[in-house]
């Protein structure tokens, strides 16, 4: 956290233990790790600087007869531990079903920012759509749609490939549609990856370092209007 902050970078801390997980019980017993005493001094310590991401990508509706109830109670739940242990920090939450469902929020993201005391709660969707928004036109009405829910929206993971039923990156993403309507509709976006990744094609960088960029590292970076160099929004990696 430190180095992060040394480099004016804003650290957003997940936890990755029930991705695509819809227990509700172990996810809110997996967030409650930020309320432990020694976890919990450490982020005071850092607060003014950091976002807490409580769970990623945990928790069905669309994939649980659209029960948006349930899923909005477990971040009540979340929401009330983490605030209740002193943690005023932005909450990030993640949309469900595997973060896909953007649309989720405008049913019940305004009730949730009510819901904190503290009014400080991030939306964040991931844009794997190639099923659930998959063309040019379904993006762009989606986004445009999102720009008037008047709550904060982030897109916490775009990518230019999605993994298959196997785990293969196979499937292509309108990459350039979201980042242009995202500019357009001054929505901001978090790039997935910068390495490391099981897909070499979706790493911004082959080795980590800014010289060694990939096509997609470069589009991210260098692709007016857009790009980290561009963009009138700073957006972090």
């Amino acid at each position: 956290l430190s180095r992060c902050i040394q480099y004016k970078m804003i650290p957003v801390l997940e936890l990755h233990d029930v991705t695509c997980n819809n227990d509700t019980s172990a996810i809110i017993n997996t967030a409650n790790w930020f309320t432990q005493s020694n976890v919990k001094t450490i982020l005071l310590k850092y607060q003014k600087w950091l976002m807490i991401n409580p769970v990623n990508e945990a928790g069905y509706v669309m994939w649980n007869s659209n029960n948006e109830n349930r899923f909005k109670l477990m971040y009540q739940s979340i929401i009330s531990n983490l605030r209740n242990a002193g943690l005023n920090m932005p909450l990030m939450l993640d949309a469900s079903d595997c973060g896909q469902h953007l649309n989720l929020w405008k049913n019940i993201g305004s009730s949730l920012q009510t819901f904190d005391l503290k009014h400080n709660l991030i939306f964040s969707a991931h844009a794997y759509w190639s099923s659930y928004s998959a063309t040019a036109s379904a993006i762009t009405n989606l986004l445009n749609d999102a720009a008037t829910w008047n709550i904060p929206i982030i897109l916490g993971e775009i990518a230019n490939k999605q993994d298959d039923n196997n785990g293969n990156c196979t499937l292509p993403l309108d990459l350039s549609t979201t980042l242009q309507k995202c500019e357009q509709y001054k929505i901001s976006w978090l790039a997935w990856v910068w390495m490391a990744d099981n897909c070499g094609s979706r790493q911004m960088t082959t080795n980590g370092n800014f010289n060694t960029l990939t096509s997609y590292g470069s589009q991210i970076v260098n692709t007016a209007p857009y790009g980290l160099k561009f963009a009138k929004r700073a957006k972090c990696i």
